[in-house]
């Protein structure tokens, strides 16, 4: 990917239209190209994060039947979902097309009474209610719950606590966290997690507890009462948090942990696509757009399609969520290889960077699984052998592998220029005769003239370096080269041995 920072308008939409062919040719389960294609008419260029919610929605129904094994570990399938992006270029438009339908599905199976009931601690059971929270307020009351004094007022009351009348007892509010779902927060950046604020400490720690999986006992949230005793939440949620890009960003990743456990996706879009925007806005003012409505019922009942399937497999194996898939050496090779493309890609990196992305590679690798489980769930409708279900395969990870790939590269091209990593004079000299290797060698035109796009991308196979910095580089030696338009595609001519 193109860092579109630096880009002008033409390369930034050709290079949109090439990342939107390379997610269709992923052979993506149909209900997550229909989801895509329909979520984009609504919110338009924003497909990545609109499968991302897809995958956070299905987990937050699914992660009571499937456990993944990993070794000597274990895991849950809930895909926490951070999306960073510029103001006013379709977050908020997204969530009024999931919304809906994450509701619908919820209605659903809350209506059916049959999911599972939830064993917490001293053996209490609790019926699984699943709903949308979303939060607007950030203290501790009310994201964990709190204690609220009670005085006994009849012999009912006395009855039921053993105690008298008049004595005074303590009853557990829950706060907004609690429960089975997902917590949406429209306005991440008031969270305390990338300002200062009395609350920051606090929303740091519950935020990394409730992401602890629930295979493990330290998924509590508990918190020590200034009057004595302990209240407990017991949040086994999704988190879908949305927020403009912080300047501090990399700050925020590098310390606290809570991010690189996220599945993030950041796009700073560029100033002429947010001018195309407010200009199209402009444009429906006093216009009526016939459209149909959406199709939020048809999306809620494949997906409770899927909750069932998935939850009649939980029972055939014994209601044990570690056998409820199971996976292929094909799978677990292909995640070796999507490792080592992470890798590479950021062979070249300075430190700083890499020192950031080292943690957030080994989450993305943990949540590269899941996606790749919720992928083979997605795909268990259209399967008419049920021996053939709920099998992960190299495929499988293949598909999560390309959105997850979109997730790291935009990450990278956002951080390297964050940081304002600059390559060394040893790095731009191999650079430069890189390029001129690769131009003498390509075949050209009568004119001497290349493909633009084909030439960066021979350069980058030679150089084993990121398309980003192949990019930025050429960017930075421009003027050494003639450039011709035809249309959307771009031709370029060496001018020899000229110095910048």
């Amino acid at each position: 990917m193109i860092d579109e920072y630096e880009m002008n308008e033409e390369d930034y939409w050709a290079q949109f239209t090439e990342d939107m062919g390379a997610v269709s040719k992923t052979e993506l389960p149909a209900i997550m190209k229909a989801w895509a294609d329909t979520a984009t008419s609504y919110s338009k260029h924003n497909d990545t994060p609109a499968l991302l919610m897809y995958y956070n929605l299905l987990s937050a129904v699914c992660k009571d039947f499937v456990h993944i094994p990993d070794g000597d570990l274990t895991d849950d399938i809930r895909i926490h979902l951070c999306w960073i992006q510029t103001s006013g270029t379709g977050k908020s438009t997204l969530w009024r097309f999931v919304g809906p339908i994450t509701k619908s599905v919820f209605k659903k199976i809350n209506e059916t009474g049959t999911h599972p009931p939830q064993l917490r601690d001293a053996g209490e059971i609790a019926d699984t209610f699943f709903d949308v929270f979303s939060l607007v307020d950030y203290t501790d009351a009310a994201l964990i719950g709190y204690m609220d004094k009670k005085i006994i007022r009849n012999d009912e009351e006395a009855e039921l606590h053993g105690e008298q009348i008049g004595d005074v007892y303590y009853e557990r509010v829950a706060g907004a966290l609690e429960g089975n779902g997902i917590a949406h927060w429209d306005e991440f950046e008031y969270s305390g997690i990338f300002k200062e604020s009395q609350h920051k400490g606090n929303s740091i720690v519950y935020l990394n507890t409730l992401m602890n999986s629930l295979t493990g006992e330290s998924w509590v949230i508990n918190k020590q009462l200034k009057e004595g005793g302990v209240v407990n939440c017991y949040c086994q949620r999704t988190v879908v948090a949305m927020t403009y890009p912080p300047r501090n960003l990399q700050e925020i990743m590098a310390t606290t942990g809570v991010l690189p456990r996220m599945v993030m996706y950041v796009h700073d879009v560029p100033s002429f696509v947010q001018d195309k925007i407010r200009r199209e806005l402009i444009s429906q003012f006093g216009v009526i757009t016939e459209r149909e409505e959406p199709p939020t019922e048809r999306f809620a009942n494949n997906i409770f399609e899927i909750y069932n399937l998935v939850k009649e497999r939980f029972v055939e194996v014994g209601c044990d969520p570690l056998k409820t898939m199971t996976y292929t050496q094909e799978a677990r090779d292909r995640l070796l290889y999507e490792y080592d493309k992470m890798d590479n890609y950021i062979s070249d990196s300075r430190k700083e960077v890499k020192e950031i992305l080292d943690v957030f590679i080994t989450r993305l690798n943990q949540n590269l699984k899941k996606m790749a489980v919720l992928c083979s769930i997605s795909q268990a409708r259209s399967i008419r052998d049920k021996d053939k279900r709920f099998i992960v395969t190299g495929k499988n990870v293949e598909q999560a592998g390309q959105i997850a790939e979109k997730c790291y590269i935009t990450l990278v091209a956002w951080l390297e220029r964050s940081l304002r990593v600059r390559r060394t004079s040893v790095t731009e000299k191999s650079m430069l005769s890189t390029f001129k290797t690769v131009y003498i060698a390509m075949e050209k035109d009568e004119d001497g003239f290349i493909s633009k796009k084909d030439f960066l991308s021979e350069v980058k196979r030679e150089s084993k370096k990121s398309q980003a910095s192949v990019y930025n580089y050429f960017k930075s030696i421009e003027n050494l080269f003639e450039i011709e338009k035809q249309g959307r595609a771009v031709f370029i001519k060496f001018k020899g041995e000229e110095k910048k």
